[in-house]
């Protein structure tokens, strides 16, 4: 698993099963937030995305929302 920091939280991406998941720092409990479809990599926040490449599309997940885009 990758893991990448973000406030409160870091996010590790699990190649195997292609779930992300939000790890909080205060106790270690993992959240299960999003399934990436295919073959996901390269995860990386900024505070208030989350970015990923997904079989070669660029996917992008809002952290404070429930929403995942393909950017063009």
């Amino acid at each position: 698993m990758r893991r990448r920091k973000e406030k409160l939280s870091e996010y590790a991406l699990n190649t195997g099963d292609g779930k992300i998941w939000k790890v909080s720092k205060a106790d270690g409990a993992a959240t299960h937030i999003v399934t990436a479809q295919g073959t996901p990599s390269r995860l990386s926040a900024d505070g208030d995305y989350l970015y990923w490449l997904d079989s070669g599309d660029l996917k992008r997940y809002d952290v404070n929302s429930p929403a995942v885009t393909v950017l063009d």
